[in-house]
């Protein structure tokens, strides 16, 4: 299969993944015992897609793999990816507060939902002494799971190969 239809493929499945389990955890949120689980679960499913998505490239070179799952990764996250884009755009002045970022912050929250009993967990707090820990960990779950899925990608089968 070409590595398109691949990224097509992937993509799609992250994406009803995200999906599945954010309407999972809506249900079930007021049950910490069973949502926090699903949010480790998703974590866990996240994990198993990058690893099958190793197994479905072995048809193209090696150095290819990588990047193929950076593109999925990045196609995947842009709704959780666009908050943070704005956060730090505003944050570093190249950008002026036009409450825009606002509802970006909804769409990273409604986003990453399958998340939120794990993020419910961060001890209260201040980063800087005015963002919330529970906020910048909101706004680094986007790269975070672009991470895990490219590392469970690139990582070898069997440690020593």
């Amino acid at each position: 299969m070409t590595a398109l239809k691949q990224i097509a493929r992937y993509t799609l499945t992250l994406y009803g993944l995200q999906l599945v389990m954010a309407g999972l955890v809506f249900l079930l949120i007021d049950w910490t015992w069973v949502a926090i689980p699903l949010g480790l679960a998703f974590l866990a499913l996240v994990w198993i897609a990058g690893r099958s998505l190793r197994g479905d490239l072995d048809s193209l070179p090696r150095w290819s793999h990588g990047i193929v799952a950076l593109v999925i990764g990045l196609l995947w996250q842009v709704p959780g990816l666009l908050a943070t884009n704005r956060f730090v755009r505003e944050n570093s002045g190249l950008s002026p507060y036009d409450g825009l970022s606002d509802l970006l912050d909804f769409l990273a929250e409604t986003w990453h939902l399958a998340l939120m009993p794990i993020l419910s967990a961060i001890p209260a707090g201040t980063v800087d002494g005015y963002h919330a820990r529970y906020y910048i960990a909101l706004l680094a779950c986007s790269p975070v799971l672009i991470l895990l899925f490219t590392c469970a990608t690139l990582l070898p089968r069997r440690l020593g190969r």
